[in-house]
């Protein structure tokens, strides 16, 4: 039996994934601005994107990890710099962000488990780092896809809140919405930093392992299916 009723739940890896991408996705960061391309009917040459990847690659904190998140805005104010696009930069990371968005995958069990602890008087939240520069908007879209309804005031990027895993900061935040305690929530996850962020919260660590690989970073319960939690 889960030891708290307040849940809160990583987003890509955990209730679902962009199939067949790596964690850092800088290799297809080209193929990304050709979406750009099409969107503003702007034709760049490869140096223009060359110069744009390195750019976006030099935020990625999957290179260079960060504990305070960098604005959407910001990022791709910098981005611009290459491509020059009479457009808000929000817009351009919209669209920057549809290529990935396209390779979303909602896991099979998610929905019918989100709905089920929900019946079983569960509150339920989302806590997620997102890509660089991504909008926490175009995260909502992607949320939205799993078809369950979700609190928004319970839903957190580190787009949102302004920091990124291992800070607690978001947890805190969310205990708050839940008016619970920090030591009272669980959070499942499938990093290591999603384990770190909630011991450092005090809380209650799940680690979703869905292949299995031999690994622990200190979880309190460690499973390889969302329909274990039930």
């Amino acid at each position: 039996m889960l030891p708290s009723k307040y849940l809160v739940f990583d987003f890509g890896g955990t209730l679902a994934d962009y199939e067949n991408l790596p964690m850092a996705w800088a290799d297809y960061y080209p193929t990304a601005f050709e979406y750009v391309s099409r969107d503003f009917n702007i034709t760049f040459s490869q140096t223009v994107i060359s110069q744009a990847t390195e750019i976006l690659k030099s935020y990625n904190a999957r290179f260079y990890p960060r504990k305070t998140e960098i604005s959407d805005t910001t990022v791709f104010e910098s981005v611009n710099n290459a491509l020059k696009i009479p457009a808000d930069p929000k817009q351009i990371a919209q669209s920057f962000y549809k290529f990935f968005q396209e390779k979303l995958v909602v896991y099979e069990e998610t929905k019918y488990v989100l709905q089920e602890l929900k019946q079983r008087g569960c509150k339920i939240g989302v806590l997620s780092d997102l890509p660089t520069g991504m909008p926490h908007e175009s995260f909502l879209e992607d949320l939205a896809k799993i078809g369950f309804e979700f609190d928004l005031s319970c839903v957190k990027s580190s787009m949102s809140v302004g920091f990124r895993k291992p800070e607690p900061n978001s947890i805190f935040e969310i205990a708050r919405k839940f008016d619970c305690s920090p030591s009272q929530i669980c959070y499942i996850g499938d990093e290591e930093k999603d384990v770190q962020t909630i011991k450092t919260a005090g809380g209650y660590a799940i680690l979703i392992n869905r292949k299995n690989h031999p690994q622990n970073f200190g979880e309190d319960l460690c499973i390889s299916s969302l329909k274990e939690l039930l």
